[in-house]
């Protein structure tokens, strides 16, 4: 119950009023309410200065302001770079009718419960459109500066995701963690669907450049921010493997990237929140790297054949191509061309395999049969370019939509 000194300060108050004007007061009553009645008028005030953020002044030049509120029991929440999600913190694990926005520095959040499903689809639709504007807008007009930064030609896309983390059985296995992904052997796809994952999603800020993906906790608010990237996934060596659609209405949806590595092979699970992101990221890592394979046209790896010194190049119009490493110092002083210890056209490749260590092994097709090569590192991080190479030369045939 609320203090009796409240209302009786208030009542004496009130008396003291009359008697001063000679008024006869004869009697008077004290009205009592129950706290929760009254709670929500007495911390209206409280409740609204605890809602919603203020932004730095500028995003590298980009002025964002705020729009003053012309009423005083009002308040704004900026939109710009927030982290729009469903069920992304929250404990609840069938509650769709809650709809997160997250301030884009990560520590602070903006909670809204429609009273249905179709009311916060509804919600999150606006929402979405209207971050997604904003986010464009400062793509368009600040991409070039961050892509000059980055040593990039472009920054093609970015924008919020959430990174799957490690199984908590798994966590005190440092092998199996590399920067929040999960190596093929730690991926389980009935993990995957599960429903208590709301405390392994974590929220990342990624940007796509035309040769990598780099990912952010938050979003970098300055030029030398972007320079710090928590990860860097090189494009000619990661690939879309899966991604699934969601069949609820309000549930998120899924998609794996593998990258090689000079470790192995590590698997990233990513979480969009809608179908629209899940497409529009996917066409973008497939088109990204393609178009990475076209501009870098050509990429070599040092290697041993036969117990000699030797240099393995890909090649993006003549394939496989094999020189000796001392031909290829002298004639990058003489502007001539080596003689290969052999070459082959992408069509001749019929095999490849290699055993994680060092060991490659290629089938081109010729008479010798299957050569080996030696690496010297894990073969993982050529495979996954060779890959890239072959799928930008089948798509500039035709053969992928």
């Amino acid at each position: 119950m609320i203090p009796f000194s409240f209302f009786i300060t208030s009542t004496i108050d009130s008396l003291a009023g009359r008697l001063c004007c000679g008024l006869v007061v004869t009697s008077f009553y004290i009205a009592v309410k129950y706290l929760r009645e009254v709670t929500p008028y007495i911390r209206k005030a409280s409740l609204l200065s605890d809602i919603g953020w203020e932004l730095q002044r500028q995003f590298l030049g980009f002025s964002h302001v705020a729009q003053a509120s012309t009423k005083p029991d009002t308040r704004s929440v900026p939109l710009l770079f927030c982290c729009l999600s469903r069920r992304l913190k929250t404990s609840k694990k069938n509650d769709n009718r809650v709809l997160e926005i997250h301030s884009p520095d990560g520590l602070q959040s903006c909670l809204l419960r429609a009273s249905d499903v179709s009311q916060a689809s509804q919600w999150f639709a606006s929402l979405h459109t209207a971050i997604s504007v904003l986010s464009s807008r400062g793509l368009a007009e600040n991409g070039h500066r961050i892509a000059k930064a980055l040593s990039a030609a472009s920054i093609r896309m970015w924008g919020w995701l959430a990174l799957l983390g490690p199984r908590p059985k798994d966590a005190h296995n440092s092998s199996n963690v590399d920067n929040g992904s999960l190596n093929s052997h730690g991926n389980d796809p009935s993990f995957l669907t599960s429903d208590n994952l709301s405390e392994l999603w974590q929220p990342i800020f990624v940007a796509l450049t035309d040769r990598d993906i780099l990912l952010y906790d938050t979003v970098p608010w300055s030029i030398d921010g972007w320079t710090k990237p928590n990860a860097r996934i090189p494009l000619l060596m990661t690939r879309l493997v899966s991604s699934n659609k969601s069949n609820t209405e309000g549930e998120f949806c899924t998609f794996c990237i593998r990258t090689g590595t000079s470790k192995g092979v590590v698997n990233r699970v990513f979480r969009a929140e809608c179908e629209r992101d899940l497409t529009s990221w996917a066409r973008g890592l497939v088109t990204g790297t393609h178009n990475c394979v076209v501009a870098v046209r050509e990429a070599a790896w040092d290697c041993l054949w036969r117990g000699q010194e030797a240099r393995l190049y890909l090649h993006y119009e003549e394939g496989l191509k094999l020189y000796p490493a001392s031909e290829i110092q002298c004639t990058e002083k003489s502007n001539t061309l080596p003689v290969p210890f052999w070459k082959a056209p992408f069509g001749n490749l019929r095999h490849s395999a290699d055993d994680g260590v060092r060991t490659l092994w290629l089938d081109i097709g010729n008479e010798e049969g299957e050569i080996e090569l030696d690496m010297l590192t894990c073969p993982k991080p050529f495979v996954f370019t060779l890959h890239s190479f072959l799928s930008g030369k089948i798509n500039r045939m035709g053969m992928i939509t």
